[in-house]
């Protein structure tokens, strides 16, 4: 679980510590706004935000796409590569944000 993302989600605002910058980690300090979330509250937050589709509606427009190339990205590597036709997908849409041309057929 991605505790930063995950916090965010629930607050924005919010000011803290964690025990490490990546997981496993742990809420360490809370400085609010607002009280510490539950863990309840983190994994209900996880299950939205680390949907693929979920995109931040504070994003503008414009960085959306490259948001979803990067989640694309993360999620094929997950997926530890199962097939061929996923990867292609991802790089379709790295490019596609980086609009550059992509042809499928090589």
């Amino acid at each position: 679980m991605d505790l930063a993302l995950c916090i965010y989600y629930i607050n924005p605002l919010a000011q803290y510590r964690l025990s490490s910058s990546v997981s496993p980690h742990e809420i360490v300090e809370w400085l609010g706004p607002g009280l510490q979330p539950t863990q309840t509250d983190l994994e209900a937050a996880w299950a939205i935000v680390s949907n693929p589709d979920w995109i931040d509606p504070n994003v503008p427009a414009s960085q959306q796409k490259a948001i979803q190339a990067r989640k694309a990205i993360k999620t094929t590597r997950i997926k530890a590569l199962k097939s061929v036709p996923e990867l292609r997908g991802a790089v379709a849409l790295i490019l596609e944000a980086l609009e550059i041309e992509y042809d499928e057929t090589g």
